[in-house]
């Protein structure tokens, strides 16, 4: 049973390092949309899209989105204050929702 915990623990602590943690460039934010369980954040600048996410809108390049959850709660404050006083922001995303990077992190910049 021992090993089996140490090698469950290993084998997910090789998946998170090999997660890909990717992030705007310092950028503003240009517009955001509310859905019911998310909300999708427009930059001013293009995704690097390392996860190679796919969507059939153009504008995807410019857009990041984030799951609306207890714990992203203070994430989507966090973008408020930056977008309604256009301070600047680095976004930080990790995989793909509907073709959009996810965000995971967000670092308000002055």
């Amino acid at each position: 049973m021992k090993k089996y915990i140490i090698g469950l623990t290993l084998l997910l602590s090789t998946e998170l390092v090999m997660a890909t943690t990717q992030g705007t460039p310092t950028t503003t934010i240009t517009a955001i949309t509310t859905y019911p369980n998310s909300v999708t954040i427009s930059t001013a600048s293009t995704n690097g899209n390392v996860d190679n996410c796919t969507s059939n809108d153009p504008q995807a390049r410019h857009q990041l989105i984030l799951p609306l959850t207890d714990e992203s709660k203070s994430v989507y404050a966090a973008l408020l204050s930056a977008y309604v006083s256009e301070g600047k922001v680095r976004i930080l995303y990790s995989g793909c929702v509907a073709g959009i990077p996810l965000i995971i992190r967000t670092d308000l910049k002055k």
